[in-house]
């Protein structure tokens, strides 16, 4: 961890280098002279592409220390670096979850000169600041931890990222669960780093299943669940939006990455060969939350049994494989766009959608509910 300690007033420490700091380096932090912060998310150690080139990323977080024994006021400049203003719209709020507080809310910011202004009181102690709340790659480890002693719950790593992190599985099944009449779900999240909600809509399934009351027991005598929910781990722990690495692979591309996560994740797929695979998403937009299918009719029965989550302030935005190619003026989709839900499709006639669930009006305990809702309603889609 590397702390900045601030040096005019003596009443702020910034702090970085944590699993799923972004900026990940104090390189990324200013100290100006009349005691206010400039952050830079953008920074990386190396020139990025994606989202982790200058001015594209979607993920700022870090800690700030109220050294006082009283409020104080907080001022930072969150300089995205956007010099073309085409993203910044997304970043006129920040998530924060204060020292005494038990869930994370949203403070607007004011944008301008390529970046956001934050100004905010701050009482003694840490307060976590983010684009959305928090979740590390040893978040998810602790968290599958907690469920090994659960009745039909076997954990293991499908393998390891480039960076040697592991990439863990949680399968849930009954205790017989040798049944090959059982269909195989595959729900995975954190393809992109800095996308938290499909963390905690796993945790949401996850508690769910684990529960003896009667739905969720009739779902596992027909179902063999199989939960991916960090697939990501190097971009997660280094603070990164979309990809591995500044330079690395886009985990929600089926086309082959030399990325050693790419490879595990994909021989798992071929493994299990899925008949359902869920991908949970999220993106920056405060009102849209995506519906993504191979068909119009899966979209369709999906939001029917599902439908626009109004107390949210949410809506769908439907998008289906022909409705794509349509917008683009594509025949067919290239290799290189293709996500896991064509290529399952394609290889196995796998039920596949990916969803997004922004967090704007959500808390953490929300975004676990939708997750529920969301996996009940999946399962109920007319196979085609």
């Amino acid at each position: 961890m590397i702390v900045l300690w601030e040096k005019m007033t003596e009443k702020f420490k910034i702090i970085t280098g944590f699993d799923g700091a972004s900026p990940f380096s104090m390189d990324g932090v200013t100290e100006n002279q009349d005691g206010t912060f400039e952050v830079r998310p953008s920074w990386r150690s190396e020139p990025g592409i994606s989202e982790e080139a200058l001015g594209s990323g979607s993920r700022f977080s870090i800690k700030v220390e109220n050294c006082t024994d009283h409020d104080q006021k907080f001022d930072c400049f969150i300089n995205w670096q956007d010099a073309t203003q085409q993203r910044l719209n997304h970043h006129d709020f920040v998530m924060i979850k204060f020292s005494d507080a038990d869930d994370w809310e949203i403070i607007m910011v004011e944008l301008g000169n390529g970046g956001a202004q934050l100004s905010v009181e701050l009482p003694p102690g840490i307060t976590h600041i983010s684009t959305s709340p928090w979740y590390g790659y040893h978040t998810a480890l602790d968290y599958i931890a907690s469920k090994t002693g659960f009745t039909g719950v076997t954990t293991f790593s499908v393998g390891n990222s480039n960076e040697g992190r592991e990439i863990p599985v949680l399968v849930i099944d009954t205790p017989d669960g040798c049944n090959d009449d059982k269909q195989d779900v595959m729900i995975i999240a954190r393809n992109h780093a800095y996308e938290s909600a499909g963390s905690f809509c796993i945790e949401g399934m996850v508690d769910d299943l684990l529960t003896n009351s009667p739905t969720p027991q009739a779902l596992l005598k027909k179902y063999r669940f199989h939960f991916l929910p960090m697939t990501n781990p190097d971009g997660v722990y280094n603070g990164l939006s979309r990809l591995t690495a500044p330079n690395g692979a886009d985990l929600n591309r089926s086309i082959e990455q030399p990325d050693a996560a790419w490879q595990a994740l994909k021989n798992y797929i071929d493994k299990v060969k899925p008949q359902y695979l869920l991908n949970i998403h999220h993106w920056m937009d405060k009102e849209k939350d995506g519906l993504l299918t191979n068909t119009k009719a899966d979209a369709e029965h999906f939001r029917a049994l599902m439908p626009d989550l109004v107390e949210d302030k949410h809506y769908w935005l439907l998008e289906w494989t022909q409705l794509y190619l349509n917008q683009y003026g594509f025949n067919t989709c290239p290799e290189a766009r293709k996500s896991w839900k064509d290529y399952t499709l394609e290889k196995f006639g796998t039920l596949a959608i990916t969803l997004e669930f922004p967090w704007f009006n959500r808390t953490t305990n929300r975004m676990r509910k939708i997750g529920r809702q969301a996996l009940d309603a999946f399962l109920k889609v007319n196979k085609n």
